[in-house]
């Protein structure tokens, strides 16, 4: 064979993008009360009402209790997120390949972890209350939704103490699900506890697939956002499917074109809406945690 043959070798290229590792999307979309009517108009608000007692009968042909229902109601303000990027014909022709579609996947992952930071942000960061008069009321998370770090990590007592806040709370722990985001640590620790992992308290299929794990009432999710506070000691959170609203587009606009005042080089655009709030307090349990 002639030595001149591999002049004529041609140059191989992958024609797909490897992409890097990272969360892939939202993972708490799902687990909220999403309210996608709050999408119109500058604000949005949760209306509630409270709890009443009645009162007992004494006397005959008495007259009729009166009592005033209570009705408050939660803010809830929106945020525009927004991504862009620009690929160049002639970087197209050199790669021999167009990663637009790759552009547009990784968008929406980071628009994805968006949702779940803004449910995260929302769910012990402040609420606004809002008074018959429009005035807004700064609301922080009670500290009786706040379990302790105690100097540990998460342990089965922790648990045990999220999941009795919920039940003394009056929570519809039988019919409402019950969530839990645990940081990487906790993940760690929760897969240490005897009942989590042992055949003798669960199915081999949740032990085959750790993510779907449901332990002492609550469906947890390892999560990388979540928050720190000024001892280092991590927040996780446990909270009720209703207890954390939120309005957020289905899916984000995106706008793919060339930018006649960029050489006519193809920009791709990509914006949507997102707010959250804690609507009820008492749905909603941060739990600190010490990391090594």
């Amino acid at each position: 064979m002639s030595a001149e043959v591999p002049k004529n070798f041609a140059a191989k290229f992958k024609d797909d993008w490897i992409m890097l590792v990272q969360q892939r999307g939202p993972k708490l979309r799902g687990t909220v009360r999403e309210n996608p009517d709050m999408l119109e108009g500058k604000l949005g608000y949760f209306d509630r009402i409270g709890s009443v007692a009645s009162k007992k009968k004494t006397t005959r042909h008495g007259d009729t209790p009166i009592i005033n229902t209570p009705h408050s109601r939660r803010r809830i303000i929106r945020d525009v997120f927004q991504i862009a990027d620009m690929i160049d014909r002639s970087d197209v022709r050199r790669m021999m390949k167009n990663p637009q579609n790759r552009y547009v996947t990784n968008f929406r992952w980071a628009f994805g972890r968006d949702f779940d930071d803004a449910v995260i942000s929302a769910a012990n960061g402040t609420a606004f209350s809002i008074d018959e008069d429009d005035t807004a009321a700064s609301v922080a998370l009670p500290a009786a939704q706040k379990v302790a770090a105690a100097a540990t990590g998460l342990t089965k007592p922790k648990i045990l103490d999220t999941y009795q806040k919920f039940v003394e709370a009056d929570v519809d722990v039988e019919n409402e699900k019950l969530y839990w985001a645990a940081g990487p640590q906790q993940w760690t620790d929760l897969l240490g506890i005897t009942e989590v992992i042992s055949a003798d308290f669960v199915s081999a299929k949740a032990l085959e697939n750790p993510r779907e794990i449901k332990f002492m009432g609550f469906h947890w999710i390892p999560s990388t956002r979540l928050l720190t506070d000024g001892s280092g000691d991590r927040l996780n959170l446990a909270w009720a499917e209703t207890g954390i609203g939120v309005a957020a587009d289905m899916d984000p606009f995106v706008d793919v074109g060339p930018r006649r005042d960029k050489q006519s080089n193809t920009q791709i655009y990509m914006e949507w809406e997102i707010g959250a709030t804690r609507v009820e307090d008492e749905k909603v349990v941060e739990i600190a945690c010490v990391e090594p």
